[in-house]
């Protein structure tokens, strides 16, 4: 099931049966008894296709390519590589997750596109309270996301974080409760970190314009 031309190449939304175009969400077998509870990836691909019920916690630049969390529950996927780290998260999509889907410890430049999220927290927090902060930079292009939710994207503008958003799609939210950019001023003594605003903020932070967001 690969994009065709940049766009978002399923809708989970189309009915509670899950289809996307002419597809089902892809099947998998029961998990075994005892399922790891995450997976490493360092520098590589992800298979053409997994449907998965436990995190990937990628140690280095990585690229993880039509995957699908049924139930993500904490985290889908954590980045914690080093400041020339990228990481790629192309296709595939995730729901049901009681706060963040994609977790940025990290340093480096994740880049999503092409995914659709539904049922959530945040699709991507840059870590607000780690020991190691950094300026960590997040570009979204060709995002479906499914209320309910409550952000895209969390960056801490106190280190320098930037949020790039293209082609965002919002579904389900005429109260427009999802916030598509929340900054932070983060912090590395491990408290909760304080939320300084939202919205596009022109070339500082949440860098990205009203029109880039659309409501269905």
């Amino acid at each position: 099931m690969a994009a065709q031309d940049g766009a978002v190449p399923f809708s989970f939304f189309q009915s509670r049966s899950v289809l996307f175009s002419s597809h089902q969400f892809p099947s998998a077998p029961a998990p075994p008894v005892h399922p790891p509870r995450q997976r490493n990836r360092e520098d590589g691909p992800s298979p053409p296709q997994e449907v998965l019920h436990h995190g990937i916690h990628c140690e280095g630049s990585c690229t993880l390519e039509n995957v699908w969390w049924e139930d993500v529950g904490e985290d889908a996927a954590t980045f914690r590589g080093g400041d020339i780290a990228t990481y790629t998260v192309r296709s595939g999509g995730a729901r049901g997750a009681d706060d963040k889907v994609l977790q940025f410890n990290g340093g480096g430049t994740l880049k999503v596109s092409g995914f659709a999220v539904e049922d959530f927290g945040k699709l991507v927090r840059s870590c607000g309270d780690c020991s190691d902060q950094t300026d960590r930079h997040v570009e979204l292009s060709d995002i479906e996301a499914k209320a309910p939710g409550k952000s895209l994207v969390g960056v801490n503008e106190n280190y320098g974080g930037t949020a790039k958003l293209s082609r965002i799609r919002i579904l389900g939210d005429k109260n427009k409760k999802i916030k598509p950019c929340v900054r932070f001023e983060g912090n590395s003594s491990g408290d909760e970190p304080e939320e300084t605003g939202a919205g596009p903020d022109g070339r500082t932070c949440c860098l990205y314009k009203e029109s880039d967001i659309s409501y269905g």
